[in-house]
């Protein structure tokens, strides 16, 4: 096996699935493994991707946690997934060589340069997120009125979405690209994706453009009960759609930040693995166990007053004292 790659579980339980953390620096090819599926976590800025094409059997590729990173030999892949995630500072424009691509996730992604996305026609799953405070839905927006609809006129699932998780201020980007797609079976469309434009929205009786193949969707809306309804004699269908109370935008508050008490218990929220800045290659319920385990050597008494509550993109910490809370952010080194 080339060194550096580490077997992993994989997508599914599909075998031939490996990963890598930091540099590609050793690795020159998949050795006598199969790898079909790679995950690639936290390459230097910069970092050459042209080992990749050493790797025939790859078709499921992960880049997680990238900056500056050169897309283009990619296209020369024959990838049919590709996964995306926490990048910066890359142009999407080799996207548009990936002539086998089958799905496409975008999630996390700021300051990366797209002009004009003519993504393969093989498309059959799009997904474009942006569900972090440091990141705003303006690279999402970018993307929507860069890519060419008119050729995934057989894309089947699309998901776009801004906050959901934490709070972003929404787009507002003219839903008509969504005429171009009457094969779409499932659309996930719940949160901080707006229209704007003169003409009706397809989310809008009666519906104009918008599928009928559609098995499942997702929307928010200013009065959902109604829309919901209409919906349901649009699409012939007697249960769902999910048509969520679309609120107003309030500007969050910083993490970390205590606001008034809730039921008489204290709260504050925030990313304990973003508060590491990188120190660690794992996940948020890894950084609450480190925390967790910091204040037990600080201050044991104080660390059994207080509730942890992680999830993917943070920690909720709640203590029935207001200085409780306080000391343990004083001892996690974490401010507003």
């Amino acid at each position: 096996m080339a060194s550096g790659l580490r077997k992993a579980s994989g997508p599914h339980g599909v075998p031939g699935a490996y990963s890598a953390s930091g540099t590609l620096e050793g690795i020159t090819g998949p050795g006598r493994r199969t790898v079909s599926s790679l995950e690639l976590r936290k390459l230097p800025p910069g970092e050459d991707l042209s080992v990749l094409a050493a790797f025939d059997d790859l078709e499921r590729l992960e880049l997680q946690y990238l900056t500056d990173v050169d897309l283009a030999p990619l296209a020369e892949l024959g990838l049919k997934h590709l996964h995306i995630r926490d990048a910066s500072g890359l142009d999407l424009g080799p996207l548009t060589r990936m002539s086998a691509l089958e799905r496409l996730v975008l999630f996390n992604f700021g300051d990366c340069r797209v002009s004009r996305l003519v993504l393969s026609s093989t498309l059959r799953s799009l997904t474009m997120v942006n569900d972090d405070p440091a990141l705003a839905g303006a690279p999402v927006k970018q993307a929507i009125e860069a890519i060419e609809w008119e050729r995934l006129h057989d894309l089947r699932e699309l998901v776009i979405r801004v906050g959901g998780l934490q709070e972003l201020r929404p787009i507002e980007v003219d839903l008509g690209f969504l005429r171009h797609l009457p094969m779409l079976e499932r659309l996930d469309m719940h949160t901080g994706v707006h229209h704007s434009d003169p003409r009706p929205s397809p989310f809008e009786p009666p519906f104009d453009g918008l599928s009928k193949r559609l098995e499942f969707l997702r929307i928010d809306a200013w009065e959902p009960a109604p829309l919901k309804a209409a919906l349901r004699a649009y699409l012939g269908i007697e249960a769902g759609p999910s048509v969520y109370q679309r609120h107003a935008y309030e500007r969050p508050a910083p993490p970390w930040s205590l606001g008034e008490p809730t039921n008489g218990r204290w709260s504050v929220y925030g990313s304990l693995l973003r508060a590491e800045e990188g120190e660690h290659d794992d996940t948020e319920y890894d950084a609450c166990d480190r925390a967790q385990r910091r204040l037990r050597a600080a201050d044991e008494v104080l660390l059994k007053r207080l509730d942890f509550d992680p999830e993917n993109a943070g920690t909720a910490i709640r203590a029935a004292s207001r200085t409780d809370l306080e000391n343990a952010l004083l001892i996690l080194d974490l401010t507003p």
